[in-house]
């Protein structure tokens, strides 16, 4: 992702990273309800982990005229491709389909 005229490189999410996110306070669980916070996660962690400077990175980056749809778009993309999360996502698809058929 380009901020400010640098290249970040968002990390695989892997379990790590998530766990990662989550000493940074981001929880990919509330995405959707706080999703710049996640950005700045993401951003953090290319920037190796620092919340402070990601924060200041993106506040000139849409002060200079930049907006955060490109990089909500490449952090959904890492998301979407990670072999970790969408394991996450598809047991959680088995089990809830498991529990509408034990209530049948």
């Amino acid at each position: 992702m380009k901020i400010n005229g640098k290249e970040y490189k968002i990390p695989e999410i892997t379990f790590n990273v998530v766990c990662d996110l989550e000493d940074l306070g981001i929880s990919l669980a509330e995405f959707q309800k706080k999703p710049i916070g996640a950005i700045r996660g993401f951003v953090a962690l290319a920037m190796k982990g620092d919340l402070e400077q990601a924060g200041k990175e993106l506040e000139q980056h849409i002060i200079n005229g930049g907006n955060f749809e490109e990089i909500t778009k490449e952090v959904g993309d890492a998301i979407q491709e990670s072999d970790f999360f969408r394991s996450l996502q598809e047991g959680q698809k088995a089990k809830a389909t498991k529990g509408t058929k034990q209530a049948k």
